[in-house]
């Protein structure tokens, strides 16, 4: 026992019920020092069976702590009995241990014993739990080693937590069934009342945004293909155009073939009626009919390809202009009137009713000086079918056809509501 006591061994003996002992059970015990240890009991444990947790000893001389050994006792099948918790330790205690069902875990076992004497325990009226009596120690061994008290060494019963039914099969497969209707039944109204709905919803929204955002794409690609095709043109009109202002300046830099101031009708032979004449050193050309276009023409010239200038003044009046391609005969010519108010026009006129005129082009310039007494130079240069006309040395416009491919030059005075007399000077003639 001197030894036992050195190691610092704890022993205790635990009672179990047969149905613990078949089934396992699980137990909560209090050491000396207040410690709670939870101890599992194998299904199919035996009387006299020995439980050694390690450690879970007195503290020894030496700061280590012993084993606790617990020693299983269990009563035949038709009895209930109460066991003492006896310890062979220095220090031996006796407390009382009552079977109570609970659930079951693993615990080391090792080695066995013959049963202990036990005793039956009274039962308790109206089934309630039974306590008990403490019974005398019981001490083995010399009686000193008994002298001190040890603290209580407590093994409490644990409870199970739940109680289960036993069921039928046919009551868990009619459960089972109706779980399932259930499901199944929230999922068709899930699906039909919520889904369908909902995915009908988000495709028409996906339709729509595809299509808003197909059609935003194509007004994009227009928007960028009209912006690079009114660039390229913008592009292209401006190279045509400094092509076009270049060959002006290059023509009018070169040697007119006609030089005319029109100061008298010495140099060139110019139509000479009461609507056209020389004036204080001025070619004029006058209408006081209204809606009536007076033609003053130099018959002996004929050109085909050629570049036409000359110094416009309107003095009074509506407008005037310059005639090219003309036939006196036929009456056939282009007209190109010019508005003191800044605007232009150009006509073929076939015959010389007036009433068969076919309008080639028609705007205002800003090249031009508004209003009498201004003096504006107007020239054309044509080439075949192609008529290209400048006003003040700037390029305006340019006009196909091909209804006339030579004839005479000459200017106009254009009487549209008003008397209208025009003066002109400088006529010169490139043959190209």
């Amino acid at each position: 026992m001197a030894e036992e006591k050195q190691r610092g061994n704890l022993r205790a003996t635990l009672a179990l019920s047969q149905e613990e002992a078949r089934t396992g059970t699980e137990r909560i015990i209090t050491l000396p020092e207040e410690q709670k240890v939870t101890l599992f009991i194998y299904p199919g444990a035996y009387n006299g069976q020995k439980i050694h947790l390690s450690g879970r000893g007195e503290s020894t001389t030496d700061g280590t702590r012993g084993d606790l050994i617990i020693t299983l006792m269990i009563p035949p099948a038709d009895s209930s009995a109460v066991y003492s918790f006896v310890s062979n330790a220095s220090n031996a205690k006796q407390n009382i241990i009552y079977p109570t069902p609970s659930a079951y875990s693993s615990a080391n076992v090792s080695s066995t014993a013959r049963p202990p004497s036990y005793s039956a325990a009274p039962q308790s009226p109206m089934g309630s739990p039974y306590t008990p009596p403490i019974l005398p120690f019981q001490p083995s061994g010399p009686k000193q080693l008994y002298d001190t008290p040890s603290p209580r060494l407590t093994i409490f019963s644990q409870q199970p937590l739940f109680t289960f039914m036993q069921r039928s099969p046919l009551m868990i497969a009619s459960t089972l069934l109706l779980v399932l209707m259930l499901l199944i039944g929230g999922s068709l109204v899930f699906y039909t009342a919520i889904y369908v709905p909902y995915k009908a919803s988000s495709d028409a929204s996906a339709t729509a945004v595809a299509q808003t955002t197909q059609v935003a794409q194509a007004n994009a690609t227009a928007s960028a293909q009209q912006a690079a095709t009114a660039a390229a043109i913008a592009h292209a009109t401006a190279t045509a155009v400094a092509q076009l202002q270049n060959d002006y300046m290059t023509t009018i830099a070169s040697t007119p073939s006609l030089s005319d101031p029109l100061e008298g009708p010495y140099v060139t032979y110019w139509d000479i009626n009461p609507n056209c004449g020389f004036i204080d050193g001025a070619y004029h050309a006058t209408s006081s009919a209204q809606k009536t276009i007076a033609l003053c023409l130099a018959p002996n010239t004929r050109l085909s390809n050629f570049a036409f200038q000359i110094h416009m003044n309107i003095l009074k009046g509506d407008g005037g202009g310059i005639v090219f391609r003309a036939d006196a005969n036929t009456s056939q010519n282009y007209l190109l009137k010019v508005s003191s108010n800044g605007a232009y026009e150009l006509d073929y006129y076939p015959d010389k009713t007036g009433k068969t005129a076919q309008p080639l082009a028609s705007d205002s310039s800003s090249s031009l000086k508004t209003g009498l007494n201004q003096d504006n130079t107007i020239c054309v240069i044509a080439r075949a079918d192609t008529m290209n006309f400048y006003f003040n040395g700037q390029y305006v416009t340019t006009v196909k056809d091909s209804s006339l491919t030579t004839g005479q030059i000459g200017v106009t005075a254009d009487d549209g509501t008003n008397a209208t007399e025009v003066a002109y000077t400088q006529a010169q003639v490139w043959s190209l």
